[in-house]
């Protein structure tokens, strides 16, 4: 009985014991998994602070250093060693850097920078030179203490396959790490990576998006940097400043601007004041340009503004100085074109009131005949401007009636005959017979035939030939006025029906007011028409002009009266 006791009490303590142990091991189990799981919390915890401090501290820049500034100063929280140590690619350089967090000696980082450059160049296999100068940073080197580096490894950093980093751990104690340490730090690694080589896609899609627009701008455009190093130019900016090459310096920039522009001491100006230089007049070449020098921010910098490098815009004025110089000509001949007539005006008009002496009738009519005269001229100066004034603002308007284009323009030249004479120079009219009577405005195109007359008169010299033709094409009329006078130079053709635009005749010695070859070729337009210009320097020039005669009718004119004064018809207005 006491033997089936004993037998019985051994059976349940070996029971309870083997209870005893699988609980314990499942206790064990849970209490290891429960510290895994908060290791693995704490490793995701850790990658996702990481990235955060990452994409907050590098923002919109690309500087590497950064990165790995953020993976060292938050290295504590994952791993324990002695030294982190980093290569970074920076304009074409290496830079190595160590934190030194256990006291080592001076051979164990020239070691750890050994190894790291051998690893990067078995990566990258270039030829690039290992690192001289050394950036040592934390607890102070301790050339007594004569540990290795008996564990370590490698973390790079690749940005759209290049390696741009290099990160190593390293530890004096043999097996320090752990290969979850390792497996975070290099998750962190390829995400900071992954991340940098999409903000590098972005930059250089914004970059080449930039560029194309800075290329098409009409105004010179180029960048320096702090330096003075040229960084950016446009193609505007080489043709203004005569620079050939495709990728200038800046000497090459420098040799183009004229020496008299102090083009360093404005750059650095603007970099020190921290605003806008404007120079209102440069003259560069045959050319002249405002100048503005503004400084470039640092947009990451909140704080206080950081000053990256100087744009320099080039604004071309020369057109607009040209149109100032052409329209304060033109007041200049306005003026003296009214003041002659009103001088003649007033003295006409004093000599009626206080004449010297009895006036006979003949005399009176004599001076009133000057002073009609006289206003007439004035009168037709004013339309001049007012009908320059409408044809900029698209306002003009002809009054098309039943004319008779072949008296019109026997008219007018008949009335430069005498003027002809006087310089020896012979007027021929050649007007087809066949010409018809068509809807035309008598007045503006009476202006037209006088402006091409009277040109033709300045530039022509004593003894030339001045010919006048008219004759019908297909659906309209061609009317041309040709001289044997001085010719229009190539360069300045595509200016002549500009406003203002004056060029200097052979020996005719006058000016005008620049406004007459812009009025033919807007009235011969308001027509329908289309304006010609043929002209070889030293050998004449020939202007022509059509007219459409779509609306030509047998036109047959009341009695007493001459076709081309006839009522007017429904307005025709020129619009842009």
């Amino acid at each position: 009985m006491l033997i089936i006791i004993s037998v019985i009490a051994i059976a349940t303590t070996i029971i309870f014991g083997i209870v005893a142990i699988v609980y314990s091991l499942r206790e064990e189990k849970a209490i290891k998994q429960l510290v895994d799981n908060e290791l693995k919390q704490k490793q995701r915890l850790f990658e996702i602070t990481m990235m955060k401090e990452i994409q907050d501290r590098i923002g919109y820049s690309l500087e590497i250093g950064k990165v790995v500034d953020v993976i060292v100063e938050s290295l504590d929280a994952l791993v324990s060693y002695s030294t982190v140590s980093s290569l970074v690619l920076q304009d074409n350089l290496l830079k190595f850097t160590v934190h030194v967090k256990d006291p080592v000696s001076k051979q164990y980082i020239e070691t750890i920078k050994t190894a790291m450059f051998q690893s990067y160049l078995a990566i990258e296999a270039n030829t690039m030179q290992l690192p001289e100068d050394e950036n040592i940073m934390g607890a102070a080197l301790d050339d007594l203490n004569h540990a290795t580096p008996s564990s370590f490894f490698h973390v790079p950093l690749i940005v759209n396959d290049r390696v741009v980093s290099i990160l190593t751990v390293a530890s004096t104690k043999q097996n320090n790490f752990t290969e979850a340490e390792m497996t975070t730090l290099y998750k962190i690694a390829a995400q900071a990576s992954e991340a940098l080589s999409r903000l590098e896609n972005i930059l250089t899609l914004e970059e080449g998006k930039l560029m194309a627009m800075i290329g098409s701008l009409v105004d010179g455009l180029f960048m320096v940097d702090p330096n003075g190093q040229l960084t950016i130019i446009n193609d505007a900016a080489k043709d203004f400043l005569g620079i050939p090459k495709d990728n200038p310096s800046t000497i090459d920039l420098l040799s183009a601007l004229p020496n008299s522009y102090d083009f360093s001491n404005k750059i650095q100006r603007a970099i020190n004041h921290k605003r806008v230089i404007e120079e209102k007049e440069v003259t560069l070449g045959e050319k002249i340009f405002q100048i503005f020098i503004t400084p470039v921010f640092d947009v990451n910098v909140t704080t206080e503004k950081k000053v990256i490098g100087v744009s320099v815009l080039l604004h071309d004025i020369t057109l607009e100085k040209s149109v100032a110089k052409m329209k304060e000509d033109f007041t200049n001949v306005m003026v003296h074109e009214l003041r002659s007539p009103l001088t003649a005006i007033k003295a006409s008009s004093e000599l009626i009131i206080n004449p010297p002496g009895p006036l006979t009738e003949e005399e009176k009519n004599k001076i009133l005949t000057l002073i009609a005269g006289q206003a007439r001229r004035m009168l037709d100066e004013v339309a001049l401007i007012l009908d320059a004034a409408k044809l900029e603002a698209g306002l003009f308007t002809i009054q098309k009636i039943p004319g008779d284009l072949k008296h019109l323009i026997a008219e007018r030249a008949q009335i430069f005959q005498a003027a002809a004479h006087e310089k020896f120079i012979n007027i021929i009219v050649d007007i087809d017979p066949s010409l018809p009577l068509f809807n035309f405005d008598p007045i503006h195109i009476g202006q037209v035939v006088n402006n091409l007359i009277s040109n033709s008169l300045k530039f022509t010299s004593s003894g030339g030939t001045i010919k006048i033709s008219a004759k019908p094409a297909i659906g309209s009329v061609i009317v041309a006025v040709s001289d044997t006078g001085a010719g229009i130079p190539k360069e300045k053709q595509h200016l002549l029906f500009t406003k203002f635009t004056q060029l200097s005749g052979a020996d005719h010695g006058s000016v005008g007011t620049g406004l007459g070859l812009y009025i033919v070729k807007g009235v011969v337009e308001a027509h329908g028409g289309t304006v010609n210009l043929e002209s070889e320097e030293g050998r004449g020039t020939t202007i022509s002009f059509t007219l459409p005669i779509d609306n030509a009718k047998a036109v047959t004119a009341p009695t007493g009266q001459h076709p081309a004064l006839i009522s007017a018809a429904k307005p025709q207005r020129l619009t842009n």
